[in-house]
């Protein structure tokens, strides 16, 4: 789903910047027909229209960018945790116990798969949920490698194949 949340990260960022242009070009005719920024919501109702597009428009394009903002930061935080985890982390084996369907979730009719992992950490045998899975079919039984930080074994990156 690498490609989705590309998709994603790019309209939300291109409808930022669409937002705010329009938002600045708005505004901008708005200003030049008040003669300043102050008088600007004192233009008659037909020009005030124009006024009150640009400012609404400003705050959409801003929400688009902060949103944009936020999936790429996760997305680098998420690649971090992933880096450090292969450098710095524990690798054990664990057993698939179960594949479910994530049915909060739908795209063009299709559900991602959820597979629970049984891992036995050093403080007991646990189980532990995966990413969800768009591409993968794991099969109850399969053994899977668990990457985990030894100091605080919630951080976990459960590697499996996203192929079919």
């Amino acid at each position: 789903m690498k490609s989705g949340n590309l998709i994603v990260k790019l309209v939300f960022g291109i409808m930022g910047v669409i937002y705010t242009i329009v938002s600045v070009i708005c505004l901008t005719i708005a200003r030049s027909m008040a003669g300043s920024m102050r008088h600007i919501f004192r233009l008659p109702e037909d020009d005030l229209a124009l006024a009150i597009v640009g400012v609404v428009f400003g705050m959409l394009g801003v929400a688009f960018l902060i949103v944009t903002v936020c999936i790429i930061l996760a997305d680098r935080r998420q690649k971090r945790l992933y880096e450090e985890l292969l450098t710095y982390g524990q690798r054990v084996q664990g057993e698939i116990v179960d594949v479910q369907v994530n049915r909060t979730i739908q795209v063009n009719g299709h559900s991602p798969l959820v597979a629970k992992v049984k891992v036995n950490f050093p403080s007991g045998e646990v189980t532990l949920k995966s990413k969800n899975l768009w591409n993968a079919c794991p099969a109850t039984g399969d053994t899977v490698n668990v990457l985990y930080d030894a100091m605080d074994e919630r951080r976990y990156v459960i590697e499996l194949s996203d192929e079919k």
